[in-house]
């Protein structure tokens, strides 16, 4: 695993992990985007599916900057061409060409918030432990297993429509 600072998650994001630094006087020429894209490519390659805010600040912190306003989204944006974009209840998830699958294992050692965390990662999840099913109070299961400390309204409904898709028989 790389090193906390290294990983991006939903509150924070990684720092500069190639050997060149990140340069943000040049962020927005067209002479820098061969190495803007490679940095996209480095970040999309080793955490994918990545929600796309979290891509902006990792990119952002990157940069040495606190935030990504919507002109560093823009230019972020501009370099996506070569992904996969699927959106998940307003969350747009990045995705390496041709690796969207139905259920993946879930990444418990990225810190993210439930909502930064593709629904395929989250049926993966039930489909590992299918006990939590079975359980009086199956979105707290699965929260559990998740780590999560709480469980607000909006992330048990969440959980309990990924629980739904799991229980289709097209999806079994």
């Amino acid at each position: 695993l790389p090193a906390k600072s290294d990983r991006p998650d939903s509150g924070d994001s990684a720092q500069p992990a190639s050997a060149s630094p990140a340069n943000q006087d040049l962020f927005f020429e067209t002479s820098y985007t061969p190495k803007l894209q490679s940095m996209v490519d480095e970040i999309v390659d080793e955490y994918a599916p990545i929600a796309e805010n979290t891509l902006f600040r990792t990119v952002a912190k990157r940069h040495e900057w606190e935030r990504a306003g919507r002109r560093i989204q823009d230019r972020i944006k501009s370099l996506l061409g070569g992904f996969e974009l699927r959106e998940e209840n307003g969350t747009v998830f990045v995705w390496k060409p041709g690796t969207h699958e139905a259920r993946l294992s879930y990444r418990s050692q990225l810190k993210r918030s439930t909502q930064h965390i593709p629904r395929e990662e989250i049926l993966g999840l039930i489909q590992a432990n299918p006990q939590v099913l079975r359980s009086v109070d199956p979105p707290k299961a699965v929260a559990d297993l998740m780590g999560l400390g709480r469980l607000t309204a909006s992330t048990r409904n969440r959980l309990e429509a990924c629980i739904q898709d799991h229980r289709r028989p097209e999806n079994s």
